[in-house]
C-alpha cells in the first residue's frame, strides 16, 4: 500500500493541532489557578498525609492549600451546616463515606470534573460522571496488642468479639464520628441485626473517636482488642516494631472509599480542578500508599497488606445507609449507653 503524503501531512497538522490544544487547556487552568490563588480543602485522611499533599501541591504551584482536617462525621457537620447556610466556604471535599457524594450529586451540588487520569482509577472508586473519586480507601480489621494476646489467640471473626473473656479490653469508635465505623456498622447488621451489638454491649467495649487514639490505647494495653480498626492507623505502628498486628475476619472486611469532588460554584473552581488532577496523580497516590491506605490508582500497588483481590468483603447497601444512617447512630448509642 502507497503512503499518501497528503494525507499523512494533514493527520500530522490535526496531532500537533490536538497536542497544543490539549497543552494550551492546561496552561489556562494553571493559569486561572494562580490567578485564583487560594484552595480550601476540607479532608478526613490524617493530618500528615493531607498536609503532606497540600505542601507538596504548593511547591508544584505555588498554591498551598488551607486544610481542615477532622473526622467524617465533623466534617460532614461542617459541610451541611454551611449547605444550611448558603455559606459553603470549601473548594475540595474528601470524606470516608460515598453516601454524601451520592446524594450531594443528586442535589446538584458537586461540580462533573473529570481529572486528567480519571480512566486510570479502579471502576469501584469513581462516579462514572465524573461527579465524585475516591483519591483512597480504607478495609476495617480487628487489630490487637501482640503483648496481650497471641495471634492464635486473637478473633478470627467478628463474632469473636462476643466472647465474654475479651470483657473490658474492647474499644472501638462511633459511627458519627468515624465514617469507616458507620459503614462497619451497616455491615454487621446485615449479617447479624442490632442482637449482636446487645450482645457486644456485655464486653463494656470503650467507644471513643478518633481511630489514632484508640491506637494509643491498644498499644499502651488499656485497651488491648480494637474491635473495628482501619487498616491505616494499626499497619504503619507493627512495621514500626510496636506490639500489634491484625486479624482479617472470616465474614469478611469492610471496604470504605474515601470520595473527593469539587464543590457547586466552588469559589475557586480552577485550583479546585487542579488540585483534583494532582492527588489523582501517581505521585499523590503513592503519597496516599505509603500511608498504608489503599490507592485508588490501579498502577500504584498498595503497601504491606494483601492486595483488595485477595480480600473477602462485606458491602453495606449504600441507599439503605443514606435513609437510615442517623437512626443507626441513634441506635447504636442507645445500646452503648451512650445516650
Amino acid at each position: 500500500m502507497k503512503f499518501n503524503k497528503k494525507a499523512g501531512c494533514v493527520l500530522v497538522v490535526c496531532f500537533v493541532a490536538f497536542a497544543l490544544a490539549s497543552t494550551g487547556d492546561a496552561a489556562s487552568i494553571v493559569d486561572k489557578a494562580k490567578a485564583e490563588g487560594k484552595l480550601i480543602f476540607y479532608t478526613s485522611m490524617d493530618s500528615k498525609t493531607a498536609n503532606k499533599l497540600a505542601e507538596n501541591f504548593g511547591k508544584k504551584y505555588g498554591i498551598t492549600p488551607s486544610v481542615f482536617r477532622s473526622g467524617t462525621g465533623k466534617v460532614l457537620a461542617k459541610v451541611e451546616a454551611e449547605f444550611a447556610a448558603n455559606k459553603s466556604m470549601w473548594d475540595v471535599c474528601q470524606v470516608s463515606d460515598m453516601a454524601p457524594f451520592i446524594v450531594w450529586t443528586r442535589k446538584g451540588l458537586i461540580e462533573k470534573y473529570k481529572p486528567k487520569d480519571f480512566d486510570k482509577f479502579f471502576d469501584y472508586m469513581k462516579d462514572r460522571d465524573g461527579y465524585w473519586l475516591a483519591v483512597k480507601s480504607n478495609t476495617s480489621v480487628i487489630a490487637f496488642n501482640t503483648n496481650k494476646i497471641k495471634k492464635a489467640e486473637a478473633p478470627k471473626s467478628w463474632k469473636d468479639l462476643l466472647d465474654p473473656k475479651w470483657k473490658g479490653m474492647i474499644s472501638m469508635s462511633n459511627p458519627y464520628y468515624a465514617g469507616t465505623t458507620a459503614v462497619n456498622i451497616a455491615c454487621i447488621l446485615e449479617l447479624y441485626g442490632w442482637d449482636y451489638y446487645r450482645a457486644l454491649v456485655k464486653n463494656q467495649p470503650f467507644i471513643g473517636d478518633s481511630h489514632g487514639a484508640l491506637q494509643t490505647m491498644m498499644i499502651s494495653a488499656e485497651r488491648p482488642l480494637i474491635a473495628e480498626q482501619n487498616n491505616y492507623s494499626v499497619l504503619p505502628g507493627k512495621y514500626k516494631g510496636q506490639p500489634c498486628d491484625v486479624t482479617y475476619p472470616v465474614e469478611g472486611v469492610t471496604l470504605s472509599p474515601g470520595p473527593a469532588g469539587i464543590l457547586k460554584k466552588a469559589p475557586h473552581p480552577n485550583v479546585a480542578k487542579l488540585f483534583m488532577d494532582y492527588i489523582c496523580s501517581k505521585e499523590a497516590q503513592e503519597i496516599i500508599a505509603a500511608k498504608y491506605y489503599y490507592p485508588g490508582r490501579v498502577d500504584v500497588p498498595a503497601k504491606g497488606q494483601p492486595s483488595l483481590g485477595d480480600l473477602k468483603f462485606l458491602y453495606p447497601k449504600i441507599s439503605w445507609l443514606i435513609e437510615n444512617k442517623q437512626k443507626l447512630i441513634d441506635n447504636f448509642d442507645t445500646i452503648m449507653g451512650r445516650k
